[in-house]
């Protein structure tokens, strides 16, 4: 059976908390886009129970707003582009229960190649000189994040 760990990652936005709660699977010689997270379906962008998202105050995800609040995040994983998924319903085991009428916001970016990670890590920078951060996924040789600025 294989290892899985809960992590968070955690980090100031100007005044802004912003945690991310996730359980990190590992690639093990596995492939991991496309296979272990398929394309251009729903998936729960880690293992187990649904990733969490979570700003103390109302913020702006790739210029859209998104009130204060903690939410299931979701991707649809892309060869070209990817979909960040942010749904009102936070606790849920894995994307199996997931209900599109509960989405808060869906954005579109484009993911990137990444030096290699074995395990899926997020990573939340605050932008040195300048208001706003950026919440960004790795795992395998692939980055896929968005910007958050607060409102």
């Amino acid at each position: 059976m294989a290892v899985v760990e809960t992590m968070a990652a955690r980090a100031g936005i100007g005044s802004m908390k912003v945690v991310v709660n996730y359980s990190q699977p590992a690639v093990k010689n596995r492939t991991v886009w496309g296979d272990l997270a398929p394309y251009d379906k729903i998936w729960r962008t880690g293992a187990n129970e649904a990733t969490t998202f979570e700003i103390s105050e109302d913020g702006l995800v790739e210029g859209q707003e998104l009130p204060a609040g903690r939410y299931a995040l979701f991707t649809i994983p892309g060869q070209e582009e990817w979909t960040f998924i942010f749904n009102k319903e936070p606790d849920q085991w894995g994307a199996y229960n997931y209900d599109e009428s509960q989405d808060a916001l869906r954005v579109t970016v484009q993911p990137e190649t990444a030096k290699f990670n074995e395990r899926l890590t997020f990573r939340i920078l605050e932008k040195q000189g300048r208001e706003g951060g950026f919440v960004t996924l790795f795992w395998d040789e692939l980055s896929a994040g968005f910007q958050l600025l607060p409102a």
